[in-house]
């Protein structure tokens, strides 16, 4: 991976959404399919092309993009399945990740980063890959969970507007 181009900044914020990533993903949490944050990261991720002069678009740009927007899509959907969905006693859909789950996450990133040669600012995208990973991944449970459980997406809506009034 070529970091000459990768700041402290998306390094560190990279980092530390992946602790919470790993923490999240074993543990049980109502689905939802709030997407806010994560368009938040891609914007940030975005931002960081934006401070490069001389952006050198060429061919190895188009391979990267097209490896990693497949193994963004495959990897998320992939880890979703992996996921344990389920009613809790109140009848709310829930998820918990399992250890298939993180080594799935291993996965995306080693894939990710053993094509990352092909493009010399690579490194500028960890966040928009995160971001659009879990995207995936958070669309894909919530498919499932509407099939899996058609009647119980109401009672979790309910479960989750009246877990934000509390607040």
């Amino acid at each position: 991976m070529n970091i000459d181009h990768l700041s402290i900044t998306n390094l560190l914020v990279a980092f530390l959404i992946l602790l919470f990533i790993i923490k999240r993903q074993l543990s049980v949490h109502v689905i939802n399919f709030k997407i806010k944050l994560y368009c938040i990261l891609v914007i940030i991720g975005l931002f960081q092309f934006s401070k490069i002069d001389n952006l050198n678009i060429g061919t190895g740009f188009f391979i990267y993009i097209g490896l990693s927007l497949l193994t963004i899509v495959v990897s998320g959907v992939l880890r979703a399945f992996s996921s344990h969905i389920f009613l809790n006693p109140d009848g709310v859909i829930v998820r918990k990740g399992t250890y298939i789950t993180l080594l799935l996450w291993i996965l995306t990133i080693g894939a990710k980063y053993s094509f990352a040669s092909l493009w010399q600012y690579s490194s500028l995208s960890i966040l928009i890959t995160l971001a659009l990973s879990l995207m995936v991944q958070r669309g894909t449970i919530w498919l499932l969970a509407s099939k899996k459980f058609p009647d119980n997406i109401p009672i979790t809506r309910q479960f989750l507007l009246d877990k934000k009034s509390k607040k």
